[in-house]
């Protein structure tokens, strides 16, 4: 048996088991908006250097996204807070929907680590897991070493790297779960694998009864 396909589908699980869905199918919706919106912004201001705007509107996309996760996981009822990580003077977005806790990056690259930082090892480092043995002792050993929480990061990336519309629409957009050490991803998630993982929300029958419309005669009638 795979032990990355394993980890990956116990991940996938308590993804799907603690995170709302409407959290991911409307961050889905809206992070493509932000980038397009962040880069006519930008492309637009005339206050900057024209060879300063693509390190500019990458600053930008991370704090607008700081702030779009935090406002998308307060409307889903995802427990959020803006003042537990703090380092070099800037607070990061926290979310911790029961087993899972996340924070965002923007990166340049599709699927790149991001930089290493203290808190990002420190929440790098709770992914016990990641250290789990090998299959020699037999499947059973997959429910006892299964993750108890998941630590990752939301991280997404522009098609390209050059300052132009289309290489900087969305790119990729996804959960990645770093190794313990921070040396590496135990398993990354598009948002695409996330939304098919969850059961169809099933339509709801509508058993409104029709209202019947009284014709003229018959009411004539009644008020004889």
């Amino acid at each position: 048996m795979d032990i990355e396909a394993v980890q990956k589908a116990q991940v996938l699980s308590i993804v799907t088991e603690d995170v709302p869905q409407g959290f991911w199918a409307e961050l889905e919706s809206t992070a493509k908006s932000l980038y397009s919106g962040a880069f006519q912004e930008v492309s637009e201001d005339d206050s900057l250097l024209d060879s300063q705007k693509l390190s500019f509107l990458w600053q930008l996309r991370h704090y607008r996204m700081e702030a779009l996760i935090s406002q998308i996981a307060e409307s889903h009822n995802v427990p959020v807070s803006e003042e537990k990580i703090q380092a070099n003077r800037c607070a990061y977005a926290y979310l911790c929907p029961g087993r899972v806790a996340m924070t965002q990056h923007y990166v340049r690259e599709t699927g790149k680590l991001p930089r290493p930082s203290e808190f990002r090892k420190l929440h790098a480092a709770m992914n016990d897991f990641s250290r789990m043995p090998q299959l020699e002792l037999g499947d059973k050993i997959i429910d006892v070493f299964a993750p108890k929480s998941v630590n990752g990061i939301t991280v997404h990336s522009p098609v390209g790297c050059t300052f132009d519309k289309d290489s900087q629409r969305l790119g990729a957009l996804g959960f990645y779960v770093p190794h313990h050490d921070y040396s590496g991803w135990i398993v990354n998630l598009s948002l695409t694998e996330i939304l098919a993982a969850y059961e169809p929300i099933q339509k709801r029958e509508d058993r409104a009864l029709p209202k019947w419309k009284i014709g003229q005669e018959e009411i004539g009638k009644d008020n004889k």
